[in-house]
């Protein structure tokens, strides 16, 4: 955002935050998580039915990957994010 001197708002997480930038933080203008309950039962169901993927997901605070591999290697390399 930055780099690219962009100013008005901004999504993220597929459109579940939209926030202004500005210099050094942002504010959230709008935002739709997932109830807690549902996200725990989707993770378990993911967990339980497809064991081989990397399930991965985003709280307000924090990145969370179920297991480190190269394609979330990849995207700490390029964001500079650590789960």
């Amino acid at each position: 955002i930055n780099q690219l001197q962009l100013t008005g708002p901004q999504t993220a997480l597929n459109g579940a935050v939209v926030f202004q930038p500005a210099v050094h933080e942002f504010r959230v203008l709008e935002q739709h998580a997932i109830p807690d309950r549902t996200a725990q039962k989707l993770q378990n169901l993911v967990k339980t039915e497809f064991p081989e993927l990397n399930f991965t997901w985003m709280d307000a605070e924090s990145w969370h990957v179920s297991k480190l591999d190269q394609q979330i290697e990849t995207e700490i390399f390029y964001t500079g994010i650590q789960p």
